[in-house]
């Protein structure tokens, strides 16, 4: 036990070192998209609520909503900058590691349970997705703690967790609840299995009550399920993989190596054995290459290869080189069972099954590392982290991106730039005031949030085709109505042009109190119109000319 403990610590501390090390620079090293949940969790910060006081997108509507929640913890707590973020999305995956790795070791040995969760790490989930990886791992070892003893204590913790999932987004109790229910199945005979099923989903129920009860409140469950399941069809279809990965032969030959340094063939590898290898480890347990005499790691490895089988396909879609990562927890439990299951030698083997197990087991680990090295750019980003120098290389590096993401946001609204997003941003934080809202045409979430200025109309981001039914638009239009909103920021013409069929109401009253004022290039051919309240008093900012509102 102490043993397992120690290397589930070891690789907690070297996940928040390597993921820690290597942010910083634009945007301080976040993604894009990780804005949208921060600008939302400015929001909270400042006292808001969804459905009360925003729309409740992206199914995380609920009250607490814990994304939003935690995160604006962290900025009273930490400080308000990116590295307060930092702290919490990098807990969070490193929590997911450690959590990882004891529910592998407790199927496999420390070994091969080591090995495949470094591999998920390095495969490095976006920081904000850190509650996908944290959920599905969690849930994880809370199937093979039931494995082992099934009690009602583990399913009211299985219970907590299921809630605490639905609360950070609701599709990740869906997933939680599809594993947990597996391993009831598999851990108990039918009749206490159904009993231990109820037992599950009232608790359940009951700890959500009260979120439950907030959104029937303010929006109503029929029309809050229907408008998520509107959204979740309509992101389904907008992320569907046009076609599967695609494997490809390098011009410079056949060798191992080379074949897997193609960023292809590394994609291609990794997509088909998520999706092959729980169908390899309910294979392993049906043929009993487990350890004999420990049933309950058996029964635990086909409902993690249950929840595995349920839930690549649905997190798995376009961009799989982004998406892998978030199922990293799932896909290194699997492969340390198979890895396991492929070295175990035994009794009366057949001659062939001594030769071919021992090959697939290279050919597994070997196309597995270097598909996870070339897509994952281990080999760079070990550099940047100074993991592949000395402990002082680390913490001279870990010091920098400390203090570079405790200046931002506002170091960056220093910077000389005279186009792009950055540019709008400092406009923004020059010419409106702190306590004027900013209604965003545009999918660009990282504008608001290094401003420092909070949304309008109820939404981050107004985009033609999503979520702009009648009572949307009404909706929207209400909250816009009662808040200080000088400044609109339009790119896509269709919300801003006279006449235009697709979202009406939100177009009449942008033209009925506002003007366009000027624009700013933000890359290639994307421009943002700049919308000014038509009776505001304006004065001129010299350096672009554009106008304040402030």
């Amino acid at each position: 036990m102490i043993p397992r403990a120690l290397v589930a610590c070891l690789l907690l501390i070297f996940t928040g070192v390597y993921r820690f090390n290597t942010l910083g620079g634009s945007l301080g090293g976040f993604d894009n998209d990780h804005f949208v949940s921060f600008a939302y969790a400015k929001q909270v910060q400042a006292g808001e609520q969804p459905l009360q006081d925003f729309a409740g997108l992206n199914l995380q509507g609920a009250w607490p909503s814990l994304t939003y929640e935690i995160s604006a913890f962290a900025q009273q707590r930490f400080g308000d900058n990116l590295r307060s973020e930092a702290i919490i999305a990098v807990a969070g995956v490193s929590l997911a590691a450690a959590f990882t790795f004891l529910t592998a070791s407790l199927l496999a040995p420390i070994g091969w349970a080591a090995l495949a969760t470094v591999l998920s790490v390095f495969m490095a989930p976006t920081l904000y997705n850190y509650p996908k990886v944290l959920v599905l791992s969690a849930a994880s070892l809370l199937m093979v703690l039931y494995a082992q003893r099934p009690s009602p204590r583990a399913i009211a913790v299985s219970a907590l967790l299921t809630a605490a999932a639905f609360l950070f987004r609701h599709d990740l109790a869906v997933y939680a609840a599809v594993g947990t229910l597996m391993a009831c199945v598999a851990a108990e005979r039918s009749v206490r299995a159904l009993t231990t099923v109820a037992l599950y989903v009232a608790l359940t129920l009951a700890l959500l009550a009260p979120s439950l009860w907030y959104v029937h409140r303010h929006e109503g469950l029929v029309r809050y399920v229907q408008a998520g399941m509107d959204m979740s069809r309509r992101e389904v279809a907008r992320t569907d993989l046009e076609e599967w990965p695609q494997f490809t032969v390098p011009t410079a030959g056949l060798d191992v190596a080379g074949f897997f340094n193609v960023e292809a063939n590394s994609l291609a590898w990794l997509y088909y054995m998520a999706h092959l290898l729980p169908f390899a480890v309910g294979f392993a347990v049906w043929r009993g290459t487990l350890e004999s005499g420990r049933p309950a790691a058996g029964r635990a490895a086909l409902a993690i290869a249950g929840m595995t089988a349920f839930s690549v396909p649905l997190l798995v879609r376009n961009n799989p080189a982004v998406r892998l990562a978030d199922v990293g927890p799932l896909v290194a439990v699997g492969t340390a069972v198979a890895c396991h299951a492929l070295w175990r030698r035994r009794a009366g083997e057949a001659r062939w099954g001594r030769v071919i197990r021992p090959a697939l087991l290279v050919v597994l680990l070997a196309g597995t590392v270097l598909s996870t090295t070339a897509v994952g750019v281990v080999q760079h980003q070990l550099a940047v982290s100074g993991l592949t120098e000395s402990p002082v290389r680390v913490g001279r590096r870990t010091a920098h991106v400390w203090d570079e993401l405790g200046a931002l946001p506002a170091e960056s609204l220093v910077q000389p730039v005279s186009e792009g997003p950055l540019a709008v941003s400092q406009y923004l934080n020059a010419c409106t005031a702190p306590a004027d809202r900013v209604v965003m045409m545009a999918y660009q979430p990282d504008i608001l949030p290094l401003a420092g200025r909070m949304f309008g109309a109820g939404r981050l981001s107004i985009i033609p085709g999503f979520a702009l039914l009648e009572y949307h638009q009404r909706e929207l239009v209400g909250w816009w109505r009662q808040q200080r909103v000088p400044v609109v920021l339009v790119e896509y013409q269709e919300l801003s042009e006279p006449g235009s069929s697709t979202a009406p109401i939100v177009t009449e009253y942008l033209l009925a109190n506002y003007k366009p004022i000027g624009a700013f290039t933000l890359s290639g051919d994307r421009t943002l119109q700049v919308f000014g309240r038509q009776d505001a008093q304006m004065g001129v900012r010299r350096s672009d000319g554009l106008p304040c509102l402030r």
